[in-house]
């Protein structure tokens, strides 16, 4: 446990960003056959999380301040590019292929705790990914094939948690918030092109999968939580 009595603010933060970037081009060229690829990958997995736990107060009460705050904040970009281009004669073949996944967990949690705060408790987790792919290529000869596939990925979860704290405060506003934010930018093109036969496919593929959750929970200790407020928003 942590006997603590502060005259201001106690404020428990963990951020954290990170960013992948990556590159790939490829070009060829035959009097004859030609084949160029490229493939160009951005994986981004941060794991952020404040806590606090057994805050109590300095006479086994609770834990004195004007406002308790614990926060998690956490940013994933993941940014790619793959083109390629090939001429030949005869045959020409290109293709280019992007993957770039974002994950992470993001978390902020107050638990088995008493607490004496005058203004306000907040519980915060909030989570932004961001991925901007782009897969291109193109082809040209007599027969000209040419294909482009780019795959975007964001899984993970932001948690925002009070568990088996006890409050008893007129004064004292609570807020428990975990704000999810995901966006995902991509494109895919090829150009095949052939005297004889061109052929040109792209494929896009993106899935978001997040669990975003704030949540009260009660505890074994059985503590009443009184205050002036409560908002719990996911």
């Amino acid at each position: 446990d942590v006997r603590i009595a502060v005259d201001d603010d106690i404020t428990v933060a963990a951020a954290g960003t990170g960013t992948a970037r990556s590159l790939a081009v490829a070009g060829v060229a035959s009097s004859n056959v030609a084949a160029g690829g490229s493939s160009s990958n951005a994986l981004v997995d941060n794991t952020i999380a404040a806590r606090v736990s057994g805050l109590h107060g300095l006479a086994g009460d609770g834990a004195g301040a004007d406002r308790l705050q614990v926060t998690a904040a956490n940013r994933g970009t993941a940014e790619s590019l793959a083109g390629a281009i090939s001429a030949g004669s005869s045959v020409a073949v290109g293709g280019a292929l992007s993957v770039n996944h974002v994950g992470g967990e993001t978390s902020a949690t107050l638990a088995d705790s008493v607490l004496a705060v005058r203004d306000q408790v907040a519980v915060d987790a909030r989570s932004e990914a961001l991925v901007n792919t782009v897969a291109g290529t193109g082809s040209a000869s007599g027969v000209g094939i040419a294909g482009a596939a780019t795959t975007n990925v964001i899984t993970g979860s932001t948690r925002a948690t009070l568990a088996d704290t006890a409050l008893d405060s007129a004064t004292a506003g609570t807020h428990v918030v975990a704000i999810d934010s995901n966006q995902i930018n991509s494109v895919a093109g090829s150009l095949g092109f052939g005297s004889n036969v061109g052929v040109g496919a792209a494929v896009a593929v993106n899935v978001i999968d997040r669990n975003v959750d704030a949540q009260v929970l009660g505890g074994a200790q059985n503590r009443r939580y009184h205050g002036r407020d409560l908002l719990v928003h996911a």
